[in-house]
């Protein structure tokens, strides 16, 4: 757990500073990214919060994200 926290934050830290700098898709991917370090650290809750978010503006996923890596 010790290294997911870590990896969670600096996930954040990245995509704060990405949001700052004006680099909001950037900053997406870091929210992106963040969901499967919540998987990982078996956090299934906040993952499921964090997706559904996302998934929520799915429209600003797919001009930032290769949505069809896993194909």
């Amino acid at each position: 757990m010790r290294l997911h926290h870590a990896a969670l934050h600096s996930v954040a830290s990245a995509g704060a500073l990405y949001q700052r700098c004006g680099q909001e898709q950037l900053a997406l991917q870091m929210q992106a990214i963040r969901c499967t370090v919540l998987f990982g650290s078996e956090m299934y809750q906040e993952s499921r919060l964090s997706c559904a978010e996302l998934l929520a503006g799915a429209a600003d996923l797919t001009s930032c994200c290769n949505v069809n890596y896993c194909v």
